[in-house]
């Protein structure tokens, strides 16, 4: 926790040296990660956010959000939108102001920046509001505050890398950013009547327009109506997605200011190196917020924070009216992407995780993926089913390396996922589960059993085992060898694995064994006392709260932690079990219960193999995208499974 508050501490000192936010960022990111991790990782880290940001398709919707934009700037739309609300309101007290106001939500819908909203609307409505002898303050704060609605009313530049970094619909967040920013524009609005009935000389009524000249006014913006139902209407009717409904609004802007004959040449040039300026200014501010993000959740912090915002029992009216209060302060140095980009790492956690409720734990567990995995690599066939069994369906995806051939039939790995039993799905371990498949060259079943709390102990269990007889019986249709079946998993998945192990062992009337056992830093008994559980049982994300948490909402009771299918370190016999290899990571509290699996299973004349990774934490496999060594991890997992598994059948 304490380097993380350090990095946020180094990035306000560097800002206040007038080195810009996105280098600050960038360079404390990078220099966290090289002192936390190691100075490799941290270059390999970099590499790869830089590379994967860049060519992120994802991501095109921006620049083409900006070009829309600067098209309609360039056509004098902001000009129309501006007269036609004047015409309508101006001369009412404040009626500029209000117009002005009302122009800033109509071009923020088809602009999607606040920056560019309000120098738009400076350049437009301010000449207007000086001539009427409207006061400074009164002109500047209504464009300034007016320009804020060019983030809130979609299409929104800053809700795309919101919804891209936190894996939020960018559909339902345009959506969600509707009323609350025609409520602002409204509230704004009010604001203006109070402050012109205090000090009525700081706005001045304005002419007052005939209705032919009203009408006239709005025929000139049909073609902010055009895009606005084009883009918005597209997304939420389904008919295409934003990137593509931010390329039709890009197009149709061109269009229109090509009608319009705003275009010359030289005039075309200026728009396309204003899009490609902004676009760079946005990119380097993500990259770099990517990197320092990517070293704050290397830290405790994150964990740390929600633990100690929990134990304060505030409601979560508080501490969504804490994070605003924070949002103001931050504001008064800070333009609003680098707020955003800064702060997603602390808040977003906090907010899904209010009250530790379990879905809302899985979410935040699924987005925190978004920072530490490397993208997916594609896979020949990727197919969803169903395991009907003990009256329970359990989803599984099955993962193909490449196409089914009629003479060969391919190993197979049940992989269960990690997450303490309460936590993860299938797409949490989708990018492992997919590098396994690829690297070791066997047909991957992930199973989604079923967790605690809804469904304690041993539900995921007989999960377990149900999900790899089905896997047996139904082998052939995979295109799977039955007699080459391993099972693997990580954390909890690791201790459902070697359960099932166990189990299928004493199993009576079962022709087919596990051929093989991959436990990544499993759990193999319940409330541990050991060394390393002490010993790195705070600061290193797993911490001895979160185990207890995830073990008392898997368990029903303390007593089921003797059950050894909870803790397979507690079964008779480890004798007559698959062979095993067993990673662990040297700053995991789990540690040495890995350590004491290999050696248990070593005892009974199991062949074990055991690494550990000395500088790695738990989870770590997982993150790829910021260190080497995850990748490293994988490929050793994919090389021992298929040195293995594809030997001659047994």
């Amino acid at each position: 926790m304490t380097a993380a508050l350090l990095g946020f501490l180094a990035i306000f000192v560097l800002a206040l040296m007038r080195m810009p936010l996105a280098f600050s960022m960038g360079l404390v990111g990078i220099v966290g990660i090289g002192l936390t991790r190691g100075w490799m990782p941290a270059l390999a880290s970099t590499a790869q956010v830089v590379h994967e940001t860049g060519f992120a398709y994802t991501l095109s919707v921006i620049p083409l959000f900006i070009l829309m934009g600067n098209f309609v700037a360039r056509a004098g739309l902001a000009h129309e939108l501006f007269h036609a609300a004047y015409t309508f309101i101006g001369h009412r007290r404040g009626g500029l102001a209000h117009a002005t106001i009302a122009a800033c939500a109509g071009f923020g819908a088809i602009c999607g920046s606040s920056i560019a909203t309000a120098a738009t609307m400076g350049k437009v409505a301010y000449p207007s509001m000086k001539k009427l002898g409207y006061s400074d303050a009164m002109s500047t704060g209504v464009i300034a505050a007016g320009g804020t609605l060019g983030i809130m009313i979609p299409p929104s530049t800053i809700l795309v890398i919101y919804g891209i970094i936190t894996e939020t619909h960018i559909g339902k967040l345009f959506a969600a950013g509707v009323l609350p920013g025609i409520l602002t524009a409204i509230l704004m609005m009010l604001a203006v009547v109070v402050m012109t009935r205090q000090n009525p000389e700081h706005a001045p009524a304005g002419e007052k327009f005939s209705w032919p000249e009203r009408l006239h006014a709005v025929r000139g913006i049909w073609g902010v109506l055009v895009l606005v139902i084009l883009v918005l209407g597209g997304i939420y009717g389904g008919f295409f997605t934003a990137t593509e409904g931010a390329g039709m609004g890009a197009t149709g802007a061109f269009l229109f200011a090509l009608a319009r004959r705003a275009l010359s040449w030289q005039a075309l040039m200026e728009v396309l190196a204003e899009s490609a300026r902004t676009t760079a200014m946005l990119f380097t501010l993500l990259i770099s917020a990517t990197i320092f993000a990517n070293f704050v959740n290397y830290t405790s912090l994150p964990f740390e924070l929600k633990e100690w915002i929990t134990h304060l029992g505030l409601s979560p009216i508080m501490i969504v009216a804490a994070m605003m209060f924070i949002y103001v302060v931050l504001g008064t140095v800070m333009e609003e992407l680098t707020m955003v980009l800064l702060t997603i790492p602390l808040f977003f956690p906090i907010v899904v995780q209010l009250g530790f409720d379990p879905v809302w734990l899985r979410a935040s567990y699924r987005s925190r993926r978004s920072f530490t995995q490397p993208d997916a690599p594609e896979v020949f066939k990727v197919e969803d089913q169903v395991v009907n069994a003990h009256g329970v369906a359990i989803p599984v995806r099955v993962y193909h390396p490449h196409a089914a051939q009629t003479d060969t039939q391919l190993p197979g790995l049940v992989y269960l996922h990690g997450g303490g039993w309460t936590i993860g799905d299938l797409d949490t371990h989708d990018v492992l589960c997919r590098s396994l498949c690829l690297q070791a060259n066997v047909v991957v079943v992930s199973v989604d059993y079923r967790m605690g709390p809804e469904h304690k102990f041993p539900a995921a269990y007989d999960d377990t085992v149900a999900a790899f007889n089905w896997t047996v019986a139904n082998a052939k249709e995979l295109g799977i060898d039955p007699a080459r079946i391993a099972m693997g998993g990580d954390s909890a998945g690791g201790n459902l694995t070697a359960a099932a192990c166990i189990g299928l062992r004493d199993a009576k009337g079962l022709s087919v064994q596990p051929a093989f056992q991959l436990l990544i830093y499993p759990a193999t008994i319940m409330w541990p006392d050991t060394p390393s559980y002490h010993a790195n049982g705070k600061g290193y994300m797993l911490t001895k709260e979160s185990i207890a948490y995830y073990t008392e909402n898997y368990l029903r009771d303390r007593d089921d932690a003797k059950d050894w299918r909870a803790s397979p370190q507690l079964a008779s016999s480890h004798a007559d079990l698959p062979p095993a290899f067993v990673m662990t990571a040297g700053f995991d509290p789990l540690r040495d219960e890995g350590l004491m699996y290999a050696d248990a299973l070593s005892q009974a004349g199991v062949s074990a193999q055991y690494i550990c990774f000395e500088r790695q934490i738990h989870g770590f496999i997982t993150m790829g995208r910021v260190m080497q060594e995850a990748n490293t991890a994988v490929t050793l997992c994919a090389q021992v499974l298929k040195a293995h598994l594809h030997r001659s059948p047994h």
